[in-house]
């Protein structure tokens, strides 16, 4: 199954790719599920129903606001078993869909471009940094993930967001993904880390992009 997020670029030619090729493929959305965004891939709707879905959380006639669409961004790090990078500025969007990716026990891979180009500075950063797998082939990425072991197509696994091991990090971020935005003491609480710990840990998260805090001394994850 392919899942993206059905933007420009990348996003839409790996829908399309899938719908071309009889895969199933997911579309997250940043906005309720009555609209489409962008409005000019409404017209792969109906091809993309056939043999998959739309996938959101926001209710009807939500605002295509930008943190909604880094928001999607962990549902579909959650969604996947392997997450591929093929072209992002060092800021992009598909950086922290890697980084929460990393974060959920995914498996990461980004394809290397040439240096000093600035869509390939996000993947080259990722590899150089150890935080992916250079892609090199569709056969070593399935290998790393294990489906040619597999007994039939789609039997696959989805292993869980919070591994039982993963650090604490882990721990505040999967108690975030539920957009309840909860305060400092509901996290401590849920994830057992002690509050001093906490604080310095959600102030690094902060400051990696990975969550922002709200009035009151609450959180969500973006």
């Amino acid at each position: 199954m392919i899942v993206s997020g059905l933007a420009f670029g990348i996003d839409i030619e790996a829908h399309k790719a899938a719908m071309d090729n009889g895969l199933p493929t997911l579309a997250v959305l940043g906005c309720g599920p009555d609209s489409i965004y962008p409005s000019s891939h409404a017209r792969y709707s109906a091809s993309l129903m056939k043999n998959g879905a739309f996938v959101t959380e926001f209710p009807k006639k939500s605002r295509n606001h930008k943190i909604n669409f880094l928001r999607r961004n962990r549902i579909i790090a959650g969604l996947c078993e392997g997450v591929l990078v093929v072209e992002s500025a060092e800021d992009g969007g598909s950086m922290i869909t890697a980084e929460l990716s990393n974060g959920y026990n995914r498996e990461v891979f980004a394809l290397p471009g040439r240096l000093g180009d600035k869509v390939s500075q996000g993947c080259n950063n990722l590899i150089a940094n150890n935080k992916a797998t250079i892609f090199t082939s569709v056969k070593a990425l399935a290998t790393q993930l294990g489906w040619k072991n597999q007994q039939s197509k789609g039997t696959g696994v989805q292993r869980s967001i919070l591994d039982p091991q993963g650090s604490d990090k882990e721990k505040i971020l999967v108690v975030l993904s539920s957009g309840s935005e909860p305060g400092v003491d509901s996290i401590a609480a849920q994830t057992s880390i002690p509050a001093g710990k906490l604080l310095s840990l959600l102030l690094e998260l902060e400051l990696e992009g990975r969550i922002y805090s709200l009035p009151g001394k609450r959180y969500s994850a973006l």
